[in-house]
C-alpha cells in the first residue's frame, strides 16, 4: 500500500508531536508512574488510530482534520510542559542529577566532619527514592575509607 506525500506528512507530524509529548511528559517527572503509564498508552493508541485512518481510509478528510486538531492540542500541552519544567527548575534551583543529603549525628557525638564518623555505625532510610541515598553512602564510605557499618531503618523512631 503506497502512501502519497500528504499521508506521509500527516502521519509523520502526528507521530513526531506524540513523541515530543511523551518525552516532555517523562522529562517533567511530576506525574506518578501509575498515572503516567496509562497516559502514555492513551497517547500511543490515539496516535495509532490517527495514523491508521491515513493508511486505510485515504479518501476521508476527517482523519486529516483530527490529526491537525490533535497535533495542535498536543503542541499546546508540549509548550505548557516545557515552560512548566523550566519554571520548576528555576524555583527549585536544582540541577539534574543532584540532591542534598544530610548527615546528622546525635548531640553527644564528637564528630565534626565525615572523618569523625570513622568506625561508627551509620543509619539510613531506604523507604523512599534510594538512588541518591546509595550514591551518598558510597561517597561517605570513600571519604572515610570504608571503615563504617551501615544499617537500614524503615522508621526514624528506631534509630
Amino acid at each position: 500500500m503506497k502512501l502519497n506525500k500528504k499521508e506521509i506528512i500527516f502521519t509523520s507530524v502526528v507521530g513526531l508531536v506524540t513523541l515530543i509529548t511523551l518525552y516532555l511528559l517523562l522529562r517533567l517527572n511530576v506525574l506518578p508512574m501509575k498515572y503516567c503509564i496509562p497516559l502514555i498508552i492513551l497517547l500511543i493508541v490515539i496516535c495509532g488510530v490517527l495514523i491508521y485512518t491515513q493508511i486505510k481510509n485515504k479518501s476521508t478528510k476527517i482523519g486529516k482534520v483530527l490529526i491537525v486538531l490533535v497535533s495542535i492540542l498536543l503542541l499546546f500541552g508540549d509548550y505548557a510542559m516545557y515552560k512548566g519544567n523550566g519554571t520548576l527548575r528555576k524555583i527549585s534551583n536544582q540541577k539534574e542529577g543532584y540532591a542534598i543529603v544530610s548527615v546528622i549525628v546525635k548531640s553527644d557525638n564528637e564528630a565534626e566532619d565525615l572523618k569523625g564518623l570513622k568506625g561508627q555505625r551509620l543509619g539510613y532510610s531506604d523507604t523512599g527514592e534510594t538512588t541518591y541515598v546509595y550514591r551518598a553512602l558510597s561517597d561517605v564510605k570513600k571519604e572515610i575509607s570504608d571503615d563504617v557499618s551501615l544499617i537500614s531503618y524503615k522508621l526514624y523512631m528506631s534509630f
